[in-house]
């Protein structure tokens, strides 16, 4: 295993900064999460239980992503149903990049990393699907990357 992937690191999708970064941010992994120096101030990354209580505020039911995601097809893929970002998190399919180096999903999944640790090797992400309305989450590598998201303390 590379050590370095044991630290806080980022990644952009193909190194092209002024296509990727500009519009989806860079993906992080999750030792980077756990740095402390990802949000400004006053701001962290956001728990699971903090997800949790932001769906169940939306309305808790199974179209909550479509409350969170941009709308139109502009950076998601066709169909992207229902998108309304009446919530105002204009969640953007940003992709990840694997364990393994590869980056996936862009324009198809939203992949947010929480602060909640799964176990020594994965840790809780939040998605958001192109073609599905509900909001998904789901343990990954920790040496993924990831898009990350700061709320306010």
């Amino acid at each position: 295993m590379d050590l370095k992937l044991k630290t806080g690191n980022l990644r952009i999708l193909e190194n092209s900064s002024e296509i990727y970064k500009n519009i989806y941010g860079a993906l992080y992994n999750w030792y980077a999460v756990t740095s402390g120096k990802l949000c400004p101030e006053g701001w962290h990354i956001f728990t699971e239980t903090e997800m949790n209580t932001l769906i169940v505020f939306l309305s808790g039911g199974t179209d909550v992503g479509s409350l969170m995601k941009e709308t139109g097809t502009l950076h998601w893929e066709l169909p992207n149903p229902y998108a309304s970002n009446e919530s105002g998190w204009t969640g953007l399919p940003g992709g990840r990049r694997n364990d393994e180096g590869v980056f996936t999903s862009n324009g198809f999944v939203g992949y947010w990393w929480s602060a909640t640790e799964f176990s020594s090797t994965e840790a809780i992400d939040a998605m958001l699907y192109y073609d599905f309305t509900f909001v998904d989450s789901y343990n990954y590598k920790k040496t993924n990357g990831m898009s990350v998201r700061c709320v306010k303390d």
